[in-house]
């Protein structure tokens, strides 16, 4: 029989995965841990909401009398916007199990390392024998390299959000990008939870003509499910892509990015990139990697009018959920 272990986050993948903590989460549950019987505890800042167990959620109340009755082997926290450490739902299991938590960036203002057994970091300032960091990750079962490539459209998948700096990249695609080379944008993603950003959502959506700009969105109902598309779906449009482009000026997962490098796609990106060293991502990549320089439709353009094609496909297998995993089970169980 498995061994039972607990993830604990603000954001899950069900019901359908919408942005890196999301995919995070869905790559732990069914691969990284795959040798245990993974439940996940939905908690929002101060209150728990819903326990489930592989995508169903269970009718047991996630209360902390019921949590402190299993046999957890660990408790995995994703640290993403609660201070678990001070938190008096969250408390108990810090003494009742082994717990290890994951951080974007490491170390975090007022975080006491010392509540937890380890932790995992997208990236460290200050690593030490307790600090695993992986970097970035993606599926290698979906995203990798095919033989041959359309290269008939370019492809900017994220969430539609001001942080995204979507308005940069569609506002004069049309006359910039589309009517010189012929390639339409496609916008893969929907929008956020609050009003400011759909706000923004429906600014991108202006610039939606289906021909040149190119969404799947449903602009009359931007928090629809179907607006995200599935893993698969994604890879193939990565394989498709003479360009995957981030406009945005800042990226802690950059899941995105390393799904479209392992597909064999050239990113352009331009701003900075906290999972990764900057001289080691430079060369992988078309643009600039230490901040925002320019739009991004000037380097779209210079690529496109120089015909620079890079293919990383290789050098990003290290950041693989399947490379990924034995190092990081050694890691939480020399620690359990």
């Amino acid at each position: 029989m498995k061994k039972k272990a607990l993830l604990v986050c603000s954001q899950i993948p069900y019901p359908c995965v919408n942005g890196g903590i999301e995919r995070l989460i869905a790559g732990y549950e069914s691969q990284i841990f795959s040798d245990f019987d993974v439940y996940l505890l939905y908690y929002r800042p101060g209150r728990p909401i819903q326990v489930f167990h592989y995508g169903r959620p269970l009718a047991t109340e996630p209360s902390p009398e019921y949590l402190m009755a299993q046999d957890f082997a660990f408790v995995l926290l994703f640290n993403y916007d609660t201070d678990f450490q001070h938190d008096n739902f969250i408390r108990p299991l810090l003494g009742r199990f082994p717990c290890f938590q994951f951080l974007q960036i490491h170390p975090m203002p007022g975080m006491d390392d010392r509540h937890f057994r380890g932790t995992i970091a997208q990236s460290s300032a200050a690593p030490d024998k307790n600090v695993f960091v992986p970097g970035g990750f993606y599926d290698s079962t979906v995203f990798f390299k095919k033989d041959s490539r359309s290269d008939d459209l370019i492809v900017c998948v994220a969430r539609i959000h001001e942080d995204k700096n979507q308005i940069e990249l569609v506002r004069q695609y049309k006359e910039r990008i589309y009517n010189k080379y012929g390639l339409p944008l496609v916008l893969a993603g929907g929008a956020g939870l609050r009003d400011e950003e759909d706000l923004y959502f429906h600014e991108v959506m202006r610039y939606v003509d289906g021909v040149a700009v190119i969404s799947n969105a449903d602009v009359l109902d931007p928090l629809a499910p179907r607006n995200w598309l599935g893993a698969d779906d994604v890879a193939s449009l990565f394989h498709r892509a003479r360009v995957a482009v981030m406009p945005s000026p800042k990226e802690s997962f950059c899941v995105a990015l390393l799904e479209a490098l392992a597909c064999g796609a050239t990113c352009v990106v331009n701003g900075t990139y906290s999972a990764f060293n900057s001289e080691d991502l430079s060369s992988r990549v078309f643009g600039s990697v230490s901040g925002k320089q320019g739009d991004i439709l000037e380097w779209i353009d210079l690529l496109l009018q120089k015909n620079v094609r890079i293919d990383s496909s290789a050098w990003v297998t290290r950041f693989s959920l399947a490379e990924i995993k034995p190092r990081l089970l050694q890691f939480v169980q020399e620690r359990c």
